[in-house]
């Protein structure tokens, strides 16, 4: 076939033999099913063509961006594009797609490669045959409803002594369980033998230094290799700028004690991270709950409803794939909330740990990329890219450097060299970027498969949210779900969950739970997800 670099849509061209991407030509040919399938594969056209050049015989085994499509997977590449289709809502619950024959055709690809991917979305209930009709999108497959969004919390809630959450979380880590409910990237998809094969160059290069103190702010290499990666961020620093932490976890300790006194209101989305609810708690500060939408993140309409009424001393989040939720914030709503914040004196505490796991490919900006240090403080880690052993994380303080820095000295006076050392060497000699690549595929490609799943095991009426980069999940059930009762049940087939009332200060999400989709999907992973549903179910009556 013919392909135009003005392509947009594969449609019939009268002006040539096969057919070509145009934007004049309009759509008689094709049904709306065939075209908009079609209109998934044009990013590909438009990566292979050059400018100004058309070509033939294109299909989707040739090169592409310079690396050879394997054709041995060929129809899991058809399978996944039509499943995408379906779960974003392209193509709706009983659509016709299209023939295996018109597929062929119009992708140059064989009959079998076309058969067996829709033989495998079949296997998974995803599709259906209807015998001299063709395949349909499964009525039960409907595109999967995003849960509801939150709302405020009425007022500030001082949290409870007890962490209910340390308790699930030591239930969740027991010998044995298959973590689910923990947000941990499974070791597979990690570096992990490079990182290993390190030690042996750091410890050559470095000597004793290696094993040497490293005092705040950190390791002088690892500070110039953030500072160039938040360059991708929309962040202009200097390594100076840079505070090396223990992980991310320190990172935010630090700056809420820099920041706030007890008694003070933290702003956060709802749900949010336990975690930053047992941190909370732990200084006894007070935190006010905002109204969330499960796609764009923290309702900023909400949120200054709040700074009018509330006293709000610090709003932490994450903007950019946050846990439980998944949602990337708009750039004009990042710009609107640094504005905000500015303008009600308010600091922005932002965690940046996931920013790096775009399933798009494209690094989405951080909040600091509005702010000149004033008014947000950034950090992050390279716990869910690179080794969460590692315990390397960063913070840019900004304003705050000086309180931050003070508090580290005094708490943990310094952070272990060698951790710093192999990440500082790892980003700088070992394709970071060549992992990230890869790494955001797989995550992309795990979620989609856990997202499936649950709508292929769970009732009828279960949502679940479509995160853009992450690899966690959110899923809300019926009403009539109690998912603490849900976690004790599933601890008893050796499968943990993170149930939702965790992830709220006053006790909400009791129909919901977290997903952990950082695991490689395997069939003892499917039964599980299957094991929950029947759970779910029997619970429901």
């Amino acid at each position: 076939m013919d392909l135009c670099h003005r392509c947009l849509l594969l449609v019939h061209c009268p002006n040539h033999r096969h057919h070509c991407f145009t934007q004049q030509t309009q759509l008689p040919v094709y049904c709306s099913a065939t075209a908009r399938f079609f209109a998934l594969f044009r990013s590909i056209a438009v990566t292979t063509v050059s400018l100004g050049v058309c070509f033939e015989g294109y299909n989707l085994s040739m090169q592409r961006n310079g690396q050879q499509t394997d054709q041995g997977l060929l129809y899991e590449q058809v399978a996944t594009h039509v499943s995408e289709m379906i779960t974003s809502g392209a193509l709706q619950p009983g659509e016709r797609l299209p023939s295996v024959r018109q597929l062929c055709k119009q992708l140059s690809v064989s009959v079998s490669t076309v058969m067996q991917a829709y033989r495998k979305l079949e296997d998974q209930q995803v599709i259906r045959a209807v015998p001299q009709s063709g395949y349909y999108v499964r009525q039960s497959r409907m595109s999967i409803q995003l849960p509801t969004a939150s709302d405020n919390a009425p007022y500030p809630k001082e949290l409870d002594a007890i962490s209910l959450s340390a308790r699930i979380a030591e239930d969740m880590t027991q010998p044995g369980m298959l973590q689910l409910g923990a947000a941990l990237p499974d070791s597979q998809v990690l570096p992990i033998d490079k990182i290993n094969k390190l030690f042996g160059q750091v410890t050559r290069t470095y000597g004793p230094q290696a094993h040497d103190y490293a005092v705040p702010p950190g390791r002088l290499e690892l500070r110039r290799q953030i500072a160039k990666r938040l360059i991708d961020s929309g962040c202009s620093v200097n390594p100076d700028d840079i505070l090396v932490t223990t992980g991310a976890t320190e990172a935010i300790s630090l700056s809420l004690r820099a920041v706030t006194e007890p008694g003070d209101v933290v702003a956060i989305e709802s749900p949010t991270f336990f975690f930053f609810l047992d941190m909370i708690r732990c200084m006894k500060l007070k935190v006010q709950e905002i109204a969330t939408h499960p796609d764009t993140g923290m309702d900023l309409d909400a949120l200054e409803n709040a700074m009018q009424q509330k006293q709000i001393r610090v709003i932490l989040l994450a903007s950019n794939f946050p846990n439980p939720l998944g949602t990337l914030m708009p750039s004009e709503n990042k710009q609107r909330l640094v504005e905000l914040a500015r303008r009600y004196n308010v600091t922005i505490i932002e965690d940046e740990i996931y920013g790096d796991l775009s399933f798009d490919g494209t690094r989405p900006v951080s909040l600091r990329a509005f702010d000149d240090g004033q008014t947000v403080i950034t950090l992050g880690s390279f716990s869910k890219t690179i080794s969460p052993g590692l315990r390397v994380g960063w913070c840019v303080p900004g304003k705050y450097k000086a309180q931050v820095m003070d508090l580290k000295l005094t708490t943990d006076h310094a952070s272990a060299t060698l951790p710093q050392l192999l990440v500082a060497t790892y980003l700088e000699q070992h394709g970071y970027d060549h992992h990230l690549r890869k790494l955001r595929k797989r995550y992309q490609k795990q979620v989609d498969q856990f997202r499936q799943a649950i709508a292929r095991y769970f009732p009828a009426g279960t949502r679940i949210t479509r995160p853009k980069g992450g690899y966690i999940i959110w899923v809300q059930m019926s009403v009539k779900v109690d998912t603490m009762k849900l976690h004790h049940d599933a601890i008893k087939h050796d499968i943990s969950i993170a149930p939702g009332e965790i992830f709220s200060a006053i006790g909400r999400y009791k129909n919901c739970m977290r997903i952990n989709c950082g695991l490689v999907w395997s069939e003892k992973i499917e039964a599980a997800i299957k094991t929950l549903g029947e759970l779910v179910k029997a619970q429901m009556g």
